[in-house]
């Protein structure tokens, strides 16, 4: 039996691959939410078992608009569009399966973005905090354009799509999530709408909690694939113009210094941790004091 909150007209996506271990505490911190979706859709993108259609089939006793979609495995933009594509609702909430939605999340957003002109705003954004150490992402209060320069900087504006509830109408217009990005396509998403003249809603309240795990595409501690999946979408920001030129070069230079560090605790002075560091000096100069400790580190180890 549906529970007797009142529901608002957003859709929850939840994509999961072969993690729907995380899949049950965050159906019920979206159950749990001070006023419910209307739906919610848990796409597996191809998992190796089943574990997430038994968790869903369980929770559709108490929540009978919950729908489970299994595809191919194509990635979790492609997730995420199929989710979008399958939705009924005007609003859309994409999140992943091992974040926590804090009590009030859904109608916060929700009474703000009612009352935005729906034609040329695409959502509304929240801080969000990490579980592990309950570290605050802090992003400023804004409302309107937003600077792209500052998407996914701390006191700038989020780049993180479970944290916005979107507007469906605007985020179709878009075509969704690049799928052929694994790292960043939510900064992509969010740039493409604000390359369109959309506007944004910032709120400083924290709607959501961010979990670090080993298995988690984006946060993992395969170093390697990260790294060269925000290469992939630094080189397409580059060619589309996203990012000011100083900017572009700044993230290109924290992708190679984010690489050395890793190789670093791995393989101490080898080679890559040379090359990288000098990748990353090729772009940008140092403008910290930690990055010229290793701009003339790798002088001395050269």
């Amino acid at each position: 039996m549906q529970n007797l909150i009142e529901n608002i007209p957003v859709s929850v996506i939840i994509t999961t691959f072969n993690d729907a271990v995380y899949l049950k505490n965050s159906l019920v911190s979206v159950l749990n939410q001070s006023k419910q979706p209307a739906e919610i859709i848990v796409v597996d993108d191809g998992s190796d078992d089943n574990l997430s259609e038994k968790i869903v089939n369980q929770f559709k006793k108490n929540f009978t608009n919950l729908f489970f979609i299994k595809k191919i495995n194509g990635g979790p933009s492609s997730a995420r569009n199929l989710g979008l594509n399958s939705s009924k609702y005007e609003f859309i909430c994409f999140f992943d399966v091992d974040d926590f939605m804090i009590y009030d999340n859904l109608e916060t957003k929700y009474n703000i973005l009612i009352n935005l002109d729906l034609k040329n705003y695409f959502g509304v954004f929240g801080n969000a905090e990490y579980r592990f150490n309950k570290k605050k992402l802090t992003f400023n209060d804004c409302n309107g354009f937003l600077d792209i320069d500052s998407i996914g900087r701390e006191n700038g504006a989020c780049g993180s799509s479970p944290c916005y509830l979107f507007n469906k109408q605007l985020i179709k217009k878009v075509n969704g999530f690049d799928e052929n990005l694994i790292n960043n396509e939510d900064f992509d998403l969010i740039i493409r709408l604000l390359k369109k003249g959309y506007k944004c809603y910032g709120s400083t309240k924290a709607g959501t909690i961010i979990s670090i795990r080993d298995g988690s595409v984006s946060r993992n501690k395969n170093f390697k694939k990260i790294y060269l999946n925000t290469k992939k979408f630094l080189k397409k920001a580059k060619k589309e113009n996203y990012f000011s030129m100083n900017e572009m070069n700044k993230r290109f230079k924290e992708n190679e210094l984010f690489f050395a560090k890793k190789i670093f605790f791995h393989e101490f002075f080898s080679k890559n941790f040379i090359i990288s560091i000098k990748k990353a000096f090729s772009y940008q100069k140092p403008s910290r004091f930690k990055e010229l400790f290793l701009y003339y580190l790798f002088f001395f180890v050269e």
